[in-house]
């Protein structure tokens, strides 16, 4: 009976080990670039290349499809209908790959004369499914990679970018080190999308940089009517830093080095570990100096008394 369990567990290991073992098969398709940004004109035409790879097992037809997508705070939100973009890009119907296989699929970008001016965002979606269209709602595709596209067409052009929010993580104001996290809120109103980018400028109370920090490092984009936040941005100074520190934020957009949006504040370092060691430090120092020049001076004392003794 012993032997039948251990023949049967031994069963067991064997066959979820295989299964792990084995690959599974999945739809998979990969492309690039990940990102398509244009500022045009009305009446403009640009060209370019789009790659995509079969990852699948076996040959696959390939269909391109076109989504409109919004954002809020860097969160994309999926819209099914029309686009501008969809009736801008002229692009081959389905392109076919063989297992493995990869190819660079040429496309235009035509901007049309009477092309309203502001951001128009969307999505270029692969799959081996073809897109079935009921009443300009496109029906969602099982299994598909996308790539953006951002295009700003000229004209009566509407920029409104604020910082509406600059303060530390937390808001708070005092920190026992110089280890210091952000939180920059920028909002766009206006109609195209803004790339911000610039610094924040860390200042003694004489009006010194000591240090900076930069925003939006991976050049993230802010569609209109929408906002980000950036709250990964940490300092950590080196040195010893104590006392009141000036914290100013200087951002612009969409290389206008022209426009630039401040916003500051105050914060105190009071390094009180440091200060509580060297201050330990200091009276254990003195306890000790205290504690020599005691006995060192009873000492004395004892043996100058002895020789007095000795002369009487």
């Amino acid at each position: 009976m012993t032997c039948r369990r251990t023949f049967l567990l031994s069963l067991v290991v064997f066959v979820t080990a295989l299964s792990f073992a084995v690959p599974v098969s999945a739809s998979a398709i990969t492309v690039g670039p990940v990102k398509l940004e244009y500022s045009l004109d009305p009446g403009t035409t640009v060209s370019g290349k789009m790659y995509i790879k079969n990852e699948e097992l076996d040959t696959k037809i390939f269909y391109p499809s076109v989504e409109r997508f919004t954002e809020q705070n860097g969160e994309k939100q999926f819209i099914k209908g029309d686009s501008l973009i969809a009736d801008w890009l002229k692009i081959v119907p389905s392109v076919k790959l063989d297992a493995g296989k990869d190819a660079e699929v040429p496309f235009s970008l035509v901007i049309p004369k009477n092309a309203p001016p502001g951001g128009q965002f969307a999505v270029v979606w692969w799959s081996t499914s073809p897109p079935v269209s009921t009443n300009t709602q496109q029906v969602s595709i099982q299994s598909r990679a996308g790539i953006l596209v951002y295009v700003n067409v000229s004209g009566k052009v509407v920029e409104n970018t604020t910082i509406t929010k600059f303060d530390t993580v937390n808001e708070n104001r005092i920190f026992g080190d110089n280890i210091v996290p952000f939180y920059l809120k920028i909002s766009n109103a206006g109609n195209v999308y803004v790339k911000p980018v610039g610094k924040i400028t860390i200042s003694s109370v004489f009006g010194k940089v000591k240090d900076t920090v930069i925003v939006n490092e991976k050049k993230y984009q802010i569609l209109p009517n929408s906002y980000r936040v950036f709250s990964d941005m940490i300092w950590s100074g080196h040195g010893f830093y104590i006392g009141p520190y000036k914290i100013t934020a200087a951002v612009s957009y969409n290389d206008k080095t022209s426009t630039v949006l401040y916003s500051s504040f105050w914060i105190w370092i009071f390094p009180w570990k440091i200060i509580l060691i060297t201050l330990g430090a200091i009276i254990i120092m003195l306890a000790i100096m205290f504690t020599f020049f005691k006995y060192y001076n009873n000492w004395l004392i004892k043996k100058y008394t002895k020789r007095g003794k000795k002369d009487l």
